[in-house]
């Protein structure tokens, strides 16, 4: 855009507003269904089994993890998908353990 500015083409579609409203609508409730699913019941479940706090937190982060393989484009971006998302859950629980710890409202 910055070489040849003529060659870019400014386009007016309706239908890019209305998947933008139902992105903005649809990926919070996916993304929060997440979190309660994993750091409320299945890592409180785990937990309760357990009586150990790192046994529910490694478990629900692996899970995580691992249902996030298929967001990368190949194998090898697949696996740092899970890597990513391995790190990320572990950060999460830790804060929900942290609070359920400390009782905080």
């Amino acid at each position: 855009m910055i070489i040849n500015p003529t060659s870019v083409e400014w386009s007016f579609n309706p239908a890019f507003f209305i998947l933008l409203i139902l992105s903005l609508i649809i990926y919070p409730i996916q993304a929060s269904f997440e979190e309660i699913f994993f750091r409320g019941y299945l890592m409180q479940g785990i937990g309760l089994l357990t009586r150990k706090p790192a046994i529910p937190l490694l478990i629900t982060s692996v899970i995580f993890a691992i249902g996030h393989f298929w967001n990368g484009n190949d194998v090898i971006s697949g696996v740092g998908m899970v890597i990513n998302m391995f790190i990320f859950g572990i950060t999460l629980g830790i804060i929900t353990l942290g609070k359920t710890a400390l009782k905080l409202p």
